[in-house]
């Protein structure tokens, strides 16, 4: 649409200029005549509101962002018909920023760890659509608003199923972007929120590469390979991202939705490990690594190495270190001075010596290298875990661990179809789900009689589910004790020690569902901390922790 084409007004807002179109209408940045508000008006013209499905799906995303409000997710204002121009339109929250298309292309591929902080938010984007029943089914970079301030923002729900709405189709093809498109979407099945997860891993793969996961000549061919091939694995573009976070891609990106991950918060709390799992690593390696600004390394190429891991580095840096020491006392005092093996030569022969006599194999290490004790302690395994999976198994069935997926009470295939979805969450480890999907259905159920048997194996699952509760429940006990002892540090104005036990407690809890709250309280009081707390630069000068300026009224020369 030409300039000299752009409306003077579009309901209460005036127009100032004309921010972008699609498939889906024009959209102008407007200013509301009356509070001076400025918002991104949406427009679907007339001459669209004719082809098939149009108005259905303008109307979907109306209803879909009117149900959802949350930070990372482009908010609704208002929407309306315009009479003179027969013109559907609505107005929503503007942003001031680009989109994860310009981004990328941009910069061709981003760092791996801003690709995880724009991931983390598209997560609480998604968290909040799926928790009100909302599949976006169409997640991908131009969808995605970064604003000046790096606050990510979900938009455009054109395609999106509300409360499991009937399938909004298309004449002649499928709703979508193939790029990003998972599998059972492509082939026209139902989607749920692990293909928004699925196309979340493409986005990221992109992030990560610069490039989605499959290509084509066109969409029919990419939309194939979603269903069928293997992708290149991240690290073969981009060698520097961590191993850790191309397994979170990897497993985002399975064909097979119950082969992924199960909701995005889960996704949310992976990819928040793999920074704190980086930078315990990066710490480690700091503290690990020798002092290299002394010259200490310097004469260590020179010296012979034996092999072995404590001979090849602590004995070749000792034997450096000692006869650098001898060869600038030499130099000091003359070579006359140095006429033999000095005091830092014996030194280096005694602790060569020491470290041979630490190598020199004990009775036990001895015993472990004979072949014939290894097999019988590999027997003495194995026949001990064959009667360990015995105990195991009958503790189990006397515990009411039944398998829930046979259908032998005799129930309707409604009934058997929940009660094999409740397996299908306890064999993915989402144990609350599972016991929640058993609670509702036997509430359903329990009051008919021909369902007998099903509400009795049903109760006797929750039985087992109830004993075992009460055997965790002491489970948490040591993160609450964390945090509440972490909280006293921080009264005693002991803010580094509690720090490192919030930091702790996140790495041990990291995988534990049952704990994740926990963990989640673990992670604001260190962000409050964080914020809260003035951190000192070398020059001595305390300093704010977000704005690096200095506070308590000192001044830096």
């Amino acid at each position: 649409m030409d300039e000299v084409e752009l409306p003077d007004r579009i309901g209460p807002y005036e127009i100032l200029r004309k921010i972008g179109s699609g498939g889906m209408g024009t959209v102008y940045l407007g200013r509301h005549v009356d509070t001076q508000l400025e918002a991104a008006v949406k427009v679907l013209p007339s001459s669209m509101a004719r082809e098939p499905g149009t108005v259905d799906r303008f109307e979907r995303e109306i209803n879909a962002m009117r149900q959802l409000a949350g930070p990372h997710i482009v908010e609704l204002f208002e929407s309306g018909h315009d009479e003179p121009t027969d013109q559907m339109w609505f107005a929503m929250e503007y942003v001031e920023g680009e989109t994860l298309t310009d981004c990328i292309r941009a910069n061709r591929r981003l760092p791996w760890e801003q690709s995880v902080d724009i991931a983390i938010q598209i997560c609480s984007a998604l968290k909040t659509a799926h928790a009100t029943g909302v599949v976006h089914r169409d997640l991908k970079p131009s969808n995605l608003l970064i604003g000046d301030d790096g606050v990510v923002k979900l938009t455009d729900f054109g395609v999106a199923q509300v409360f499991a709405a009937q399938r909004l189709t298309v004449t002649g093809g499928i709703i979508g972007t193939a790029e990003y498109m998972s599998p059972e979407q492509a082939q026209g099945r139902r989607c749920t929120r692990t293909s928004d997860l699925y196309s979340l891993g493409a986005v990221l793969y992109v992030m990560l590469t610069g490039r989605p996961p499959f290509t084509g000549k066109n969409a029919v061919e990419i939309i194939q390979k979603h269903s069928t091939a293997m992708f290149d694995r991240p690290s073969l573009y981009a060698a520097d991202i961590p191993r850790i976070l191309e397994d979170v891609v990897c497993k985002l990106l399975e064909k097979a939705p119950d082969d992924r991950y199960g909701d995005a918060h889960v996704v949310s709390l992976r990819l928040k490990e793999v920074v704190k799992r980086v930078e315990f690593a990066s710490k480690d390696e700091t503290i690990a690594k020798p002092m290299q600004s002394d010259g200490l390394m310097s004469a260590t190429a020179t010296a012979p190495s034996r092999g072995a891991y404590r001979g090849s580095e602590e004995e070749t840096f000792a034997s450096g270190l000692l006869e650098s020491g001898t060869r600038e006392a030499s130099e000091q005092f003359g070579d006359a001075r140095y006429d033999g093996p000095g005091s830092a030569t014996m030194m280096r022969n005694a602790f060569r010596a020491e470290m041979e006599r630490e190598q020199e194999k004990s009775p036990i290490a001895a015993l472990f290298d004979n072949t014939w004790f290894l097999i019988l302690c590999l027997g003495l395994l194995i026949g001990g875990g064959f009667l360990w999976m015995n105990g195991v198994q009958q503790n189990s069935s006397q515990d009411g661990d039944s398998d829930l997926v046979t259908d032998s009470s005799g129930a309707s295939g409604e009934v058997s179809r929940f009660m094999r979805l409740a397996k299908s969450h306890r064999r993915n480890g989402d144990i609350p789900r599972e016991e929640r999907v058993l609670r509702a259905l036997r509430a359903v159920i329990v009051h008919d009689e021909s369902y007998g048997d099903a509400v009795a194996e049903i109760d006797t699952r929750l039985t087992f589910l109830d004993k075992r509760r009460k055997l965790h429940s002491n489970k948490v006990g040591l993160p609450e004790q964390t945090i509440e002892r972490a909280e006293a540090l921080i009264d005693e104005g002991r803010i580094d020690d509690a720090l490192s036990m919030l930091d702790g407690l996140a790495v041990l809890y990291s995988d534990d569902d049952e704990a994740s709250e926990h963990v989640r309280k673990a992670d604001d009081l260190r962000q409050r901390i964080i914020k809260a707390t003035p951190s000192a630069d070398s020059d001595g000068v305390e300093r704010d922790v977000q704005t690096g300026t200095p506070t308590d009224g000192a001044s830096v020369d």
